[in-house]
């Protein structure tokens, strides 16, 4: 799954509004990679 800025952003918006941490799921799950603009992507232990 490809997570954009915007919807990290948006997923900590809404966690923080409803305090429901399930909005973060995809940012912590294990298989988060980080896609920087230039393409370089790393993992989420790199991160």
């Amino acid at each position: 799954m490809t997570l954009t800025a915007k919807q990290a952003l948006e997923a900590w918006d809404k966690t923080l509004e409803t305090q429901d941490f399930n909005y973060l799921g995809a940012i912590l799950s294990d298989s988060f990679n980080f896609v920087e603009s230039n393409g370089h992507s790393q993992e989420k232990s790199e991160t």
